[in-house]
C-alpha cells in the first residue's frame, strides 16, 4: 500500500471541508450584531467632536456679534468719504435716553451689534440697515456738547493695523493707543456718548497731535463741566454696553464757524508729532489687544513719525 504524504496538523484535524466551515463561522461572527466591536477609536472621535461643537458654541456665544461685524466689514468695504448728518445725543441713544440701550436706538443692527460693523475701520460704511430694515447714516455730526473727561487708554494700544485695514505694522513699528472721553449735551449731567480717537486712525495720520481737524492733544485743554461747547464728527458704534462715536474723526469749538480740513498730504520728510508709548530704555515692542501689560516705568512721549496716509476728506 502506497504511504500517504504527511499533512499539516490543520489539515489532519479539519481538512478542507472543515476549514470552509470554520471560515463561515468567522464570517458569521463578524456579521453577528451580538458580537462586540472595538469602541476605543469610535469613542475618541465622538468625544473630540463633542468638544469641538462645545468650543464652537462658546466662541459664537462670546464673539458671534463681532464675527458678524467682521464679515460685514470685509464684504461691504467703503472707500469714498461720507457726508456728516446732524444728530443729537438723544437721537443716538434713542427713547431710553439718558440710559444706554441697544434695542431702542435706530442704529441697532442685530444681536449685540449696532452702528458701523468695525470700530477701527479706516473706511467705514456711510450707511447701515438697522434691525427694522431702515437705512440709517452712520457718519454723524453732534454740536453743542461738552467733553467731561479725556485720557489716553493705556489698556487699549497696538503696534499694527487691524485686519480690516489690511494688517501690517504701524509706521516705524510705533505703538498707538486710543484717546477716549465722554461727551454730554450742554446743560445736562447725564446721557453721555463715549468718543474714541482710534489707534489705527492715528497711525494712519488721520488724527493726532498737530492734525488741524483731529488734534488729539489740544482737545485736552477743552475739558469742562459744561462751560465749553464743542462739536464732533465720527461714526456711531455700539461697544458692548454703551454707544460711542468711534472712530471720532474731527472736532472743533462750537464758536469756530468752519471745520478744519482733514486732508493729510503724504510726505517723505518730517511729519506731524503723535503720541507713542516709550520706556526709558526704548520703545515697547509688543502690545496685545485683549491683554496688555503696562509697567510703571511707561511714560507718554511725543515722537516724530512719518505718515503714509493718502488725502482724506472730512465731508466739508
Amino acid at each position: 500500500m502506497r504511504p500517504q504524504r504527511d499533512r499539516g496538523r490543520g489539515q489532519d484535524r479539519f481538512g478542507p471541508e472543515s476549514e470552509s466551515r470554520l471560515q463561515g463561522v468567522y464570517e458569521d461572527d463578524e456579521d453577528d450584531p451580538a458580537t462586540p466591536a472595538p469602541r476605543g477609536s469610535s469613542n475618541r472621535r465622538q468625544r473630540v467632536a463633542a468638544v469641538a461643537i462645545v468650543l464652537v458654541l462658546v466662541v459664537l456665544a462670546i464673539y458671534g456679534a463681532n464675527i458678524f461685524e467682521w464679515v460685514t466689514a470685509i464684504m461691504n468695504p467703503h472707500q469714498d468719504p461720507c457726508n456728516p448728518v446732524n444728530v443729537t445725543l438723544d437721537e443716538i441713544l434713542g427713547p431710553s435716553y439718558p440710559a444706554q440701550s441697544l434695542n431702542d436706538s435706530r442704529y441697532w443692527t442685530g444681536p449685540q451689534a449696532g452702528g458701523v460693523p468695525h470700530k477701527r475701520a479706516l473706511s467705514p460704511p456711510c450707511t447701515i440697515t438697522n434691525a427694522e430694515g431702515e437705512v440709517v447714516p452712520t457718519f454723524v455730526q453732534v454740536t453743542g456738547v461738552y467733553l467731561r473727561n479725556y485720557s489716553i487708554a493705556l489698556y487699549d494700544c497696538s503696534d499694527h493695523f487691524k485686519y480690516v485695514n489690511g494688517g501690517g505694522p504701524y509706521p516705524n513699528h510705533q505703538i498707538f493707543c486710543d484717546n477716549v472721553g465722554d461727551v454730554l449735551a450742554m446743560g445736562t449731567m447725564d446721557g453721555q456718548v463715549h468718543i474714541e480717537f482710534d489707534q489705527d486712525w492715528q497711525a494712519k495720520g488721520l488724527c493726532g497731535a498737530g492734525i488741524p481737524s483731529c488734534d488729539t492733544v489740544t482737545i485736552a485743554d477743552y475739558r469742562s463741566n459744561g462751560t465749553i461747547s464743542l462739536d464732533f464728527r465720527g461714526y456711531v458704534y455700539w461697544d458692548d454696553d454703551h454707544w460711542e462715536i468711534h472712530p471720532a474723526t474731527a472736532w472743533k469749538p462750537s464758536t469756530t464757524a468752519k471745520w478744519a480740513s482733514a486732508s493729510v498730504e503724504s510726505t517723505s520728510g518730517p511729519a506731524e508729532s503723535t503720541y507713542v508709548l516709550e520706556r526709558p530704555w526704548g520703545r515697547v515692542a509688543v502690545f496685545w489687544d485683549a491683554l496688555i501689560f503696562v509697567p510703571n516705568a511707561v511714560r507718554i512721549s511725543a515722537a516724530r513719525t512719518t505718515s503714509d496716509s493718502a488725502t482724506r476728506s472730512s465731508g466739508t
